[in-house]
């Protein structure tokens, strides 16, 4: 039997995917770790990520062409998409103060 024929007697065996998660399985992957103001950086740029992992250690996932990177959420796998860093408006985000105990400072 040639393998078209076979493909065509057995099409009920192959099972069509939804195009995102096709688009999210071939996705490249980096770890990094995000430094305190939600920062992390990929081949010299700058993306925003959630505040939630800020000082943490996150898996990175992104197309080759850098047009969709995700953060990949470490106990539910779930993809959080990220953007390029905005540097106005990050400055101006509240942070918690570092207070330092000791010292005469």
């Amino acid at each position: 039997m040639c393998p078209q024929d076979r493909f065509f007697n057995e099409s009920y065996l192959i099972k069509r995917l939804p195009e995102e998660l096709i688009e999210t399985t071939f996705l490249l992957e980096y770890e990094r770790r995000v430094s305190a103001d939600n920062v992390v950086m990929i081949d010299e740029i700058e993306y925003e990520v959630p505040y939630r992992y800020s000082k943490q250690k996150v898996t990175l996932r992104y197309s080759p062409d850098l047009s969709k990177i995700y953060v990949v959420d470490k106990h539910t796998g779930e993809l959080t998409a990220i953007k390029l860093l905005n540097k106005q408006e990050n400055s101006l985000i509240k942070r918690e103060k570092v207070k330092f105990t000791g010292g005469k400072y």
